[in-house]
């Protein structure tokens, strides 16, 4: 089959604050998205990750596709190890199957 390319440029990072802040209060947040570009087939699955440095367990992280519509991936981890807290940053995989153009 032919390649397609992915690649993952916009990131939607939401942490809503248990509190409201104080005004001037913003949490610095550093998401990195790990492979940034794939080269795939389409029946193919991948795995992806997404790294929020400065996130903690109230940190929620969608995976989103844009093109040809806009939708959202499903983030529930299917293994235990799909996601990862800690108290500086959380991380979670996907694995997507390139199933359409």
């Amino acid at each position: 089959g032919k390649p397609c390319f992915l690649k993952f440029a916009s990131v939607d990072v939401t942490n809503p604050p248990p509190v409201q802040p104080e005004s001037g209060d913003r949490v610095e947040l550093r998401v990195v998205v790990n492979p940034e570009v794939l080269q795939v087939q389409y029946g193919r699955t991948v795995e992806l990750s997404c790294t929020v440095y400065g996130g903690d367990s109230s940190t929620s992280i969608y995976w989103i596709q844009d093109e040809p519509e806009r939708r959202y991936a499903l983030t529930e981890p299917v293994t235990d190890n799909d996601k990862q807290v800690t108290a500086s940053q959380i991380t979670l995989k996907a694995r997507i199957t390139l199933d359409d153009a």
